[in-house]
């Protein structure tokens, strides 16, 4: 499996994440119902 991964890694490149504070705060209201 692991060769797989490294296979597809190579591949279609790294995906690259920014930091964490980057994403902001993102709150959901998906699972509040209407009352």
């Amino acid at each position: 499996m692991l060769d797989v991964t490294k296979a597809f890694v190579r591949l279609t490149g790294k995906t690259l994440f920014g930091p964490k504070w980057s994403l902001g705060y993102s709150g959901s209201t998906m699972h509040y119902t209407d009352a």
